[in-house]
């Protein structure tokens, strides 16, 4: 098969889109055409591609686009996503397409916990610097004190911590 571009409609002139989602998707099809398309048939024979090709992707925000930027993602929206995945198909070469993306089964389900088990290791790490300096672990103002305090501010208490984990695990299927 040659990764000759796809001929697909052109994406830019679909109503609703705007200058920024234009921009989404140039950035992808620049991406693609520099980055796969020149080596798309030599991958495709040897069933593998360069690692290096995620941290080029991840460096274009391609990786993290629609996700929350707190979590190292890219804001974007549904519109910028859709075009994204346009041109990464326009690309011809479906494997690197699925294994570049693969993330995103599961980080919406990870992501939903994600603030809750970061109190709880915010408290448990916390606890351990309280554990190793003792008092004045507790003393005020102390990097451990503000820590402390803060985690305690982000846990849910009365027993609801347990009904979060259970909860979790039933989004994921664990249950």
């Amino acid at each position: 098969m040659t990764a000759a571009r796809l001929a697909c409609f052109d994406t830019g002139r679909l109503p609703g889109v705007g200058d920024t989602q234009r921009q989404v998707a140039e950035a992808v099809r620049r991406f693609v055409e520099g980055e796969i398309m020149p080596f798309a048939d030599a991958w495709d024979e040897a069933e593998t591609f360069p690692r290096d090709l995620y941290r080029k992707a991840a460096d274009i925000g391609l990786l993290g686009l629609g996700y929350p930027t707190e979590y190292g993602g890219t804001q974007a929206d549904h519109v910028s996503r859709v075009l994204a995945t346009i041109e990464l198909c326009r690309g011809g070469i479906g494997g690197v397409n699925a294994s570049l993306m693969t993330h995103t089964i599961m980080i919406w389900p990870l992501l939903a916990g994600a603030s809750h088990h970061a109190a709880r290791l915010m408290r448990d790490c916390a606890d351990c610097a309280v554990q190793i300096l003792g008092g004045a672990g507790f003393m005020r103002g102390s990097r451990i004190e503000r820590t402390y305090r803060d985690a305690k501010v982000y846990m849910i208490g009365g027993g609801a911590e347990e009904v979060m984990n259970e909860l979790a695990a039933k989004r994921l299927g664990l249950l």
